[in-house]
């Protein structure tokens, strides 16, 4: 008589689509990017809570997806390159012109204020680095 022995697997599908649970009992969102997948931790064992932030973790990658980015390359944005960016898009922009000009002196304050944001990574900017350098509470 053989005996089946049934190999448990580590996840195990929710009802909503990109949401699995470990068998730790936290939540993980798969999300699809170009040419690859990411899992990534919700840190939560609440149903409700994965939801919520299961959505943020698929618009990014949607985004992410429509921009036409490797999924790698998003993670690499400079402050620098952010500005630059928005400056272009400034620009271009239906504004009045003083719009335009405040928009531009807060650029140039906060460059004057805070000496190498220029090369940090926009997503390892914390509320905690600008409160630093700017001395706001």
């Amino acid at each position: 008589m053989q005996s089946t022995i049934s190999k448990e697997t580590a996840w195990k599908a929710t009802n909503v689509q990109f949401l699995y649970r470990h068998r730790n009992g936290r939540y993980y969102v798969r999300t699809l990017g170009v040419g690859n997948q990411k899992w990534t931790s919700l840190k939560t064992s609440l149903l409700s809570v994965a939801k919520n932030r299961m959505k943020e973790h698929v618009d990014a990658a949607e985004r992410q997806k429509t921009a036409g980015l490797p999924a790698d390359a998003a993670g690499r944005l400079t402050f620098g390159k952010a500005m630059q960016d928005y400056r272009v898009r400034l620009a271009v922009a239906d504004m009045r012109p003083n719009t335009k000009a405040y928009c531009e002196a807060g650029l140039k304050l906060v460059l004057k204020s805070w000496d190498g944001v220029e090369i940090l990574n926009v997503r390892r900017i914390t509320s905690r680095m600008v409160e630093e350098c700017t001395g706001w509470p």
